[in-house]
C-alpha cells in the first residue's frame, strides 16, 4: 500500500545566499564611507577656509609701492571659478602665472619668486631694478638707470608704482629721446639724487619733481612742500649750495614764516637771492657782508 506524505515542503536559505547578501551590504557601506570621505576631502580642500590664502608676505621692496604690489596680487586671486570655488585656494593658485603678471605689470621689478606655503600663505621675494630717476621731455617719460641710460618708456599711470622716493626730472626743451639713449652723465645723476637727502638733513622736505629748461643749462628748480622753490646750479658743488641755504635759514630768515617765501636762488657762487610772494628779489645781507670781507681780505 502506498502512503502519501501530506506535510508541506519547507525551503531554507543556503549559506551562499547569506554570504552574498552580506557582501552587498558591506559594499554599500564601503562606498558610502568612501563617498563621505571624498566629499569631506573635497570640502576641506576646495570650499573650507583652511586652504584659502589669507597671508601675503612681500620681501624686497625698496622704492616700489608695496601697497600697489599687494593690491595687484589680491586682485589676481579674488573671485570664484564657476561661481563655486574661490580663486584664492592654495591648490588652484599658479605661482608661475603670478610671477609673469608681476613682471609685466611692474617695470621696477627685475626678478621675482613666488612660493606657496601650505596651507594658506603666499611668499613673494623680488629684486628691484637699479633705477636712478624718471626723465620726461616733450610729454614722453623714461626710466633712467644709474648709468644714465633710458631703458624703457612709461606713461603717467605707471608713476604710482614707484612709490614716493623716485625723483622725476622734467626738461622743457631739447630733442626727442628714445629707449637706449644716453640721458645723464654719472656726476649729474649723483647730483640730482643727492639734492633730496641733503635737504632733508636740514629739515627741508621737497616734492619729487625737479624742473629744468634744458639739461645743458644745469639750471634746476625744486619746489618744497611748504610751497616755495629752490634754484640750484649744477656747476656749483651741492654741499656748498646746501650749506649756504642752511646759514641763510638759520640767521637772516630764522624768524620768517617760510610759507611767505616765493623762492631762494642758490645759483650764484657768492650771493643768495630770495624773494617773498608779491615782493621784489633781495640779495642775502649775510652773503653781501661776506663778499665785502673777502674783498678786503683776499685769500692767497
Amino acid at each position: 500500500m502506498v502512503r502519501f506524505n501530506n506535510r508541506k515542503h519547507r525551503s531554507f536559505p543556503s549559506r551562499n545566499s547569506k554570504k552574498k547578501s552580506g557582501n552587498i551590504i558591506g559594499r554599500i557601506f564601503y562606498w558610502l564611507c568612501l563617498l563621505a570621505f571624498l566629499g569631506s576631502l573635497i570640502y576641506v580642500l576646495f570650499f573650507s577656509n583652511w586652504t584659502k590664502i589669507i597671508e601675503i608676505n612681500i620681501q624686497g621692496t625698496e622704492y616700489l609701492n608695496r601697497e600697489l604690489v599687494q593690491s595687484m596680487i589680491s586682485s589676481r586671486i579674488e573671485g570664484k571659478y564657476l561661481n563655486l570655488i574661490e580663486k584664492n585656494n592654495y591648490l588652484l593658485i599658479s605661482e608661475e602665472s603670478i610671477q609673469r603678471d608681476m613682471l609685466e605689470t611692474f617695470l621696477k621689478i627685475q626678478s621675482v619668486e613666488v612660493k606657496k606655503k601650505f596651507p594658506n600663505k603666499l611668499n613673494i621675494n623680488l629684486i628691484e631694478r637699479d633705477i636712478a630717476l624718471v626723465f620726461c621731455r616733450n610729454e614722453k617719460c623714461f626710466i633712467v638707470n644709474e648709468d644714465g641710460i633710458a631703458f624703457t618708456q612709461i606713461n603717467h599711470d605707471d608713476f604710482q608704482q614707484f612709490g614716493e622716493q623716485i625723483i622725476t626730472l622734467q626738461s622743457d626743451k631739447g630733442k626727442d629721446i628714445g629707449v637706449g639713449d644716453f640721458i645723464l652723465e654719472k656726476d649729474f645723476n649723483q647730483y640730482l639724487l643727492g639734492i633730496k637727502s641733503k635737504l632733508e638733513n636740514i629739515d627741508i622736505e621737497i616734492e619729487n619733481k625737479i624742473s629744468t629748461s634744458q639739461l645743458i643749462s644745469g639750471d634746476l628748480r625744486i619746489r618744497t612742500k611748504n610751497g616755495w622753490s629752490i634754484y640750484f646750479d649744477k656747476e656749483i658743488p651741492l654741499e656748498k649750495e646746501v650749506e649756504m641755504l642752511r646759514i641763510l635759514l638759520d640767521n637772516q630768515l630764522k624768524e620768517v614764516n617760510l610759507k611767505k617765501l616765493d623762492y631762494i636762488d642758490l645759483r650764484s657762487d657768492k650771493k643768495i637771492y630770495y624773494k617773498f610772494k608779491d615782493s621784489e628779489e633781495k640779495p642775502s645781507q649775510q652773503n653781501s657782508e661776506q663778499e665785502k670781507n673777502e674783498d678786503k681780505n683776499p685769500q692767497s
